[in-house]
């Protein structure tokens, strides 16, 4: 899901013009963080797509360091979005911080964090699975 969002994202910003537009210091939309929140953000959601490969390696692989990773990264993505919302907001400090769909993505993660942390954390079948 994330690779989709982030190719379809950026592939449009590309192909339409919009990063010269964001980028050019002709440009009336132009701030000097755009460039690098793009880029950060590109590079973010890569090292995302590969911890998740990670983590199902360490799923298929019953690895005892699975249900850490696994709260680890639900919390890193949080700590993402958050820190999106607020660079976004500091470039147009007249968006909402926290937008529906802000919102709508930062609670799939905190959702999983509540019902899957305890679970990870607690469960004598998931200590009897992640042995190795």
């Amino acid at each position: 899901m994330i690779a989709a969002r982030t190719y379809k994202s950026y592939a449009e910003m590309f192909a339409s013009g919009v990063w010269d537009v964001l980028t050019s210091p002709d440009s009336m939309a132009y701030h000097t963080l755009w460039a690098p929140f793009a880029i950060g953000e590109i590079i973010l959601n890569s090292a995302l797509i590969l911890a998740w490969i990670y983590i199902a390696f360490l799923f298929f692989s019953k690895r005892r360091a699975f249900p850490f990773w696994f709260i680890a990264i639900h919390i890193a993505t949080v700590c993402l979005i958050v820190i999106n919302a607020i660079v976004v907001h500091h470039i147009l400090p007249d968006a909402p911080i926290f937008d529906a769909d802000t919102l709508r993505e930062l609670s799939r993660p905190i959702g999983a964090i509540l019902i899957w942390a305890p679970y990870m954390l607690m469960s004598k079948r998931v200590k009897s699975t992640f042995l190795h």
